[in-house]
């Protein structure tokens, strides 16, 4: 007997009037049974925008991917996303939190930008999640700063970081912040911005955190650090390599033609990233790429849009580990490629101490001097 997991995911994933003659066809009790499971709904009825090889925009029904797989049932209270560009970590949560809004009583959701632009791309994802629903649920109010469900009501509200929207005692059930890295450019006060956030929150509710770094930042570096030793946050990195589109073959569109083969000749540190961490020479052609347009950009007349060329902002805006990534996005007296590479190379410490802050590989020798 065929589930109803499994008839989830034979529905149509980009062509939407076949997909909604299949939609037709589900029984009385499948449609219950998905509305029973946010999960389920999320995969059934919720689509998303995402980009082919050659740019373009298209919609497709939501389909997790393996690090959405994952996370779909390890998800706690207090989360951070360390993460790449484009592996659909803000799409992830903004789905979830519009299926349980479609599909529970009484959720309230608020997703926090740190600046305008970034707020009215979340809402648009919400619109397109919401537009070609099947089954949409009727709305209250639907503008570009609240969506409020009529029969659960549940509410999305889309926010930006120093604006006063954050109030104590606001009970939210999710509290999404993306970007949070960038938050203290726009936040006067972090120490009393961050306690807001926790007092908005309603106990039992759900905070996500997530960004790509910017170097030693007051709030997000702040917060990952402590996740890394601490109980509370969950920390989740995602790096550039767990993103399916970024494994370029041999002829993908955008390939540099030297890397138009099998058998390109490869750095030492892009060595070791497949040695080390699991990348392809797909990844590879990927960052060659983006490192050339980064390096491409004119140093002399750049555009708001554009880096000065910069390489570390390769390292920042697509980070192969946790650690290198914020030591790319500020000024550094040695490569960070070169101590990456070393670090990945290193044996492991003899003992540690101190939660993780003192990592020692050598007793020292009495009698001999020590410098730094």
């Amino acid at each position: 007997m065929t589930t109803i997991a499994e008839k989830v995911d034979r529905l149509e994933r980009v062509d939407y009037d076949r997909y909604l003659t299949q939609v037709r066809k589900l029984s009385e009790n499948d449609v219950l049974a998905i509305m029973a499971d946010w999960r389920l709904y999320r995969r059934a009825f919720v689509w998303v925008v995402e980009k082919m090889d050659d740019g373009r925009p298209r919609p497709v029904r939501f389909d997790p991917r393996p690090w959405q797989q994952d996370y779909e049932t390890s998800r706690t209270n207090f989360d951070i996303a360390l993460k790449s560009r484009k592996v659909g970590f803000t799409t992830d949560v903004l789905t979830e939190a519009y299926a349980k809004a479609a599909t529970l009583p009484y959720q309230k959701a608020m997703f926090m930008s740190y600046e305008e632009r970034a707020s009215r791309e979340t809402a648009d994802i919400l619109q397109t999640a919401h537009n070609m629903n099947p089954f949409k649920p009727p709305l209250f109010k639907n503008n570009s700063e609240t969506m409020v469900f009529q029969d659960t009501k549940s509410s999305i509200a889309v926010a930006t970081a120093g604006a006063k929207v954050l109030a104590r005692g606001l009970d939210l059930t999710m509290l999404h912040m993306s970007e949070v890295s960038h938050y203290y450019k726009t936040v006067d006060d972090v120490s009393n911005f961050m306690a807001g956030v926790l007092d908005a929150v309603a106990r039992g509710g759900r905070i996500v955190q997530e960004s790509t770094p910017n170097g030693e930042d007051p709030i997000f570096f702040a917060t990952w650090q402590h996740a890394k030793s601490g109980e509370l946050w969950h920390p989740l990195f995602l790096s550039v390599f767990m993103d399916q589109t970024v494994d370029w073959n041999v002829d993908h569109p955008e390939a540099l033609p030297s890397t138009r083969n099998e058998e390109f000749d490869l750095s030492d540190y892009e060595r070791s990233l497949i040695d080390m961490q699991g990348a392809s020479r797909g990844h590879i052609r990927f960052l060659r790429y983006e490192k050339q347009k980064i390096n491409a950009r004119s140093p002399l007349q750049p555009t708001s849009d554009m880096i000065i060329g910069d390489e570390r902002m390769l390292l920042q805006e697509y980070p192969t580990d946790d650690i290198s990534c914020f030591l790319s996005s500020q000024e550094n007296v040695f490569d960070p490629e070169i101590t990456h590479l070393y670090r990945m190379r290193s044996k492991p410490p003899m003992w540690i101490e101190q939660s993780g802050a003192l990592r020692i590989w050598e007793r020292p020798q009495n009698g001999r001097p020590y410098v730094i």
